[in-house]
């Protein structure tokens, strides 16, 4: 595997349990897709898991014309379970069902307010999802403090930042394809490469799901059952 190769195009052409290997994918590698595994992780174990009794991750999904291929990465098809078929299915026949898509995050500020940044390409992505059926929800964990520097690791497990990270949540609406494009700097893109362009979603559209590691069984599902409420108008983001 070449150094200039970017791992998530040519999946067959490395080999994980090689050390240069992943020494090539490691220092390609920029602070956020590392920290993003880590972010995943916790997604699934803070929020995820306590909310429902079957969930599924891992999908891919890659930009085909007017519409996208649907890929699952597993090492072994004993990793397939009940629910990944009845996934599978659903794609095919368009079953109702919700899906959610998760992101770290720091807000910026625009004037008065705070808002989120969605990337054009994932907002593209929104709009399909809920044009076949499915209810789609950007879930974000806040990031506590706006500093690159410190290890991701550091922001789950020790208090003087978990205390401050939150889980946010909105529904997806068409209303924000309305709202002007921007760019963001090219150090936010998955290999620092080129100004991404993105959408704002202003802080008052989300509600607050729970503190992260906050106990609060059923968490998520609350939320899409519209058991939540959105943020109030004065509410005060608690970053450092």
């Amino acid at each position: 595997m070449d150094s200039a190769d970017d791992p998530c195009k040519c999946l067959n052409r490395f080999d994980l349990s090689n050390a240069e290997d992943q020494k090539k994918i490691i220092f390609r590698d920029k602070h956020t897709r590392i920290e993003g595994l880590c972010s995943e992780a916790v997604f699934v174990a803070d929020l995820l898991a306590e909310s429902f009794a079957e969930f599924s991750s891992g999908w891919w999904f890659k930009p085909a014309n007017q519409s996208y291929k649907i890929l699952k990465l597993i090492t072994d098809l004993q990793e397939l379970t009940a629910l990944d078929f009845k996934l599978l299915r659903f794609f095919a026949q368009r079953a109702k069902a919700a899906i959610f898509l998760f992101k770290q995050k720091f807000p910026f500020r625009r004037g008065p307010r705070f808002a989120f940044g969605l990337n054009k390409g994932e907002a593209r992505l929104h709009v399909f999802l809920s044009q076949i059926g499915l209810r789609v929800s950007n879930v974000i964990l806040t990031k506590p403090v706006l500093h690159d520097r410190i290890p991701a690791i550091d922001l789950y497990t020790k208090n003087e930042y978990r205390r401050l990270s939150l889980w946010l949540a909105t529904a997806h609406s068409d209303a924000i394809l309305q709202s002007p494009q921007r760019l963001a700097p090219s150090k936010t893109s998955i290999y620092a490469g080129a100004p991404v362009c993105f959408y704002e979603m202003p802080l008052s559209r989300f509600h607050l799901v729970k503190n992260l590691g906050e106990p609060k069984p059923q968490a998520l599902r609350d939320f899409i059952n519209g058991k939540t409420s959105p943020l109030p108008a004065d509410f005060v983001y608690p970053h450092r």
